[in-house]
């Protein structure tokens, strides 16, 4: 019997499942069985892994798409009954450092009152770039905060750092927490089930941390599909999770704050011509407060509209130059930097620091020069584009100097048009909360009330 049983659950990505598994043989800690549990896929999934792999790996199979709550917990049962001391989950789609198992493993062993012990996960798109190490519950804004999202690792971070979450796309489980609190919320289906589960060790008394010895690299799946499966799932099961565990004290700013992202949403869903995004919220957000969970019914998740492209637009007709203007979400200036780039080879891509210090610029983006605003008043021509946390923050303070705004979640103004709609949300949010906002209020504590009798 082997010590630790590393679990990856897979449905139809063939090609990532198998790098997966590759990095995991190519581990220097050895002292574990490979259990794949594969839910149904149709890709040839299987077939692929026993090709390759055979008899090294413990081919588990589902019977339908039971999700990734469904498929881990499916793995963990064959771990528990077979008596493993550690059990690591991993998505089909991440690739370890050979390290990574043994350093997880060396964290529990070191200290009993660690629960779960997860990995530093980077961009496998962008490899020196943090995806999150661990991430906190935010309760004054019922979001969680991952940390050092967007970093660009030098060798700085913490060799380990406490959360009170860590993804399930590389986690160690010690046994004797699993057999004190039991397996993942299948009714998940996929998406908060891991912060569930991660609430539910702390809540025991154990740790949850994150380590960076133990590095991962993981693919965004979300980001390549093309309907609302996302959308569904993120909501409903954030509206679930905060509806049970928030403390008394703090439901009715839960209430408070989820009305104002809802709105937000179903109003960006309009702005930017993506009504399918917002008819999926409505539906997620109300089989949250009837509490239809598990696997999606019919008419939840549609084909999501294609978007204007006004970035696109501004990059291909400036003139031989563009000025970018950060703001707190380096990553939103990253990405931009690079569609600059595919779009126009020939463009000169300048830095103006507002919110970070011209050196912090300089060190994450030493290719592009770092400007000063008055080095820019003898440009009358120069197209700025100002990013920010949200558009709507800028919507009493648009500037004729800027060109175009874009914020952390793609939303852009850009034209007249698009001024004059922003400038009207906030006449449009009142009348919406004073019909919704009550009613939400009633149903929330009706679920509440179903959930944990309180």
């Amino acid at each position: 019997m082997k010590e630790t049983a590393v679990v990856i659950c897979n449905w139809n990505k063939k090609e990532y499942v198998v790098n997966c598994i590759a990095s995991v043989c190519a581990s220097t800690y050895r002292n574990y069985d490979l259990i794949v549990v594969d839910n149904a896929s149709t890709d040839g999934s299987v077939e692929a892994i026993r090709e390759r792999f055979g008899s090294g790996v413990i081919l588990l199979r589902n019977e339908q798409n039971i999700g990734g709550a469904g498929g881990f917990n499916t793995g963990i049962q064959y771990a528990l009954e077979h008596g493993y001391r550690f059990i690591h989950l991993l998505d089909n789609d991440v690739v370890l450092d050979r390290e990574a198992i043994g350093r997880l493993r060396e964290a529990l062993v070191t200290d009993p009152k660690l629960g779960i012990a997860g990995s530093l996960i980077y961009d496998m798109d962008h490899p020196e770039i943090v995806q999150e190490m661990g991430a906190m519950i935010d309760w004054s804004v019922f979001h969680m905060k991952l940390n050092y999202k967007g970093h660009q690792d030098t060798g700085n971070l913490p060799d380990d750092l406490d959360c009170d979450y860590v993804p399930a796309c590389s986690m160690m489980i010690r046994r004797e927490v699993l057999d004190r609190i039991g397996t993942m919320d299948e009714q998940y289906f996929i998406y908060w089930d891991d912060v569930d589960l991660c609430h539910r060790v702390k809540r025991e008394g154990y740790r949850v941390a994150a380590f960076s010895s133990s590095k991962a690299w993981h693919k965004r799946g979300v980001a390549v599909r093309n309907d609302t499966f996302a959308n569904y799932y993120v909501w409903r099961n954030r509206v679930y999770f905060f509806a049970k565990y928030s403390p008394n004290e703090k439901l009715d700013d839960f209430i408070d704050h989820l009305f104002d992202e809802w709105f937000r949403s179903l109003f960006f869903s309009h702005y930017k011509g993506q009504p399918s995004i917002a008819r999926t919220i409505v539906l997620a957000i109300e089989d949250a407060l009837h509490q239809i969970r598990g696997r999606a019914q019919e008419q939840r998740i549609f084909h999501r509209e294609p978007v204007r492209d006004p970035i696109g637009s501004v990059i291909r007709e400036a003139g031989s130059s563009i000025v970018i203007v950060d703001s707190p979400a380096l990553d939103v200036m990253r990405l931009l930097i690079e569609r600059a780039r595919k779009t126009r080879d020939d463009l000169k891509v300048r830095l103006l620091s507002e919110y970070h210090s011209p050196e912090v610029l300089r060190e994450c983006f030493p290719d592009h020069e770092v400007v000063s605003s008055s080095s820019l008043t003898n440009h009358e021509s120069v197209t700025v584009i100002k990013t920010c946390a949200h558009v709507l923050d800028e919507r009493d303070r648009l500037s004729d100097q800027v060109t175009l705004y874009v914020d952390a979640y793609f939303n852009t103004i850009c034209d007249e048009q698009d001024r004059k709609i922003i400038r009207q949300y906030d006449e449009v949010y009142n009348l919406y909360k004073n019909i919704h906002l009550p009613v939400l209020r009633i149903k929330i504590n009706e679920l509440r009330q179903s959930v944990i009798g309180v």
